[in-house]
């Protein structure tokens, strides 16, 4: 009867407040520990790295079979970026973006994962490292119409419109002038 009692009070609160049998206990922090294992020893494991603004082809030919490549940036690193739009919105720019770093970053490729990011070179970013923020205005000509303005933020904070204001408030560089 006290179990039934028991029973019936468990069942009445709601999910997030009711007891762990004490049977239970022990095999959810079993669990709980082997998750932990299991996630952490998938952070340390590393496939080979290559630094992109200074690797030969022969550096890409060894690492094409590889479960996992830790494509490594290095701050001042300026990289060709191809882009590519494709399933809702089709297109492509002709010519490719040379961007830079401004710290050390890994795009990290797995054969079984989505791309990940690490900015230590030993674990992954968590939250989301790469956002993407769009603005959509008139065209700056008198037609009709509007342009989309898409950004992409790449870093770990958790606040991209800040991180974008610091840019657009940074000081722009002057052309050089003609010697005379």
């Amino acid at each position: 009867m006290a179990a039934l009692h028991h029973a019936r009070r468990l069942n009445r609160n709601p999910p997030s407040k009711r007891a762990t049998p004490p049977s239970t206990q022990g095999g959810m922090r079993l669990l709980l520990a082997l998750a932990l294992a299991v996630s952490t020893s998938a952070c340390l494991a590393h496939g080979p790295r290559i630094r992109v603004a200074t690797a030969t082809p022969a550096d890409f030919e060894r690492a094409k079979d590889a479960n996992q490549i830790w494509y490594e940036f290095q701050p001042g690193d300026t990289v060709p970026f191809h882009l590519l739009f494709f399933g809702a919105l089709e297109g492509a720019p002709d010519k490719a973006l040379l961007l830079t770093a401004r710290r050390q970053f890994f795009l990290v490729s797995s054969k079984s994962m989505p791309l990940q990011i690490s900015f230590d070179g030993q674990s992954f970013a968590f939250g989301h490292p790469l956002t993407s923020i769009f603005s959509v205005v008139p065209q700056e000509t008198n037609t009709p119409g509007g342009q989309v303005a898409w950004m992409t933020y790449l870093g770990d904070s958790r606040e991209p419109e800040k991180e974008l204001q610091k840019l657009l408030d940074r000081p722009q560089p002057q052309p050089p002038t003609a010697s005379r």
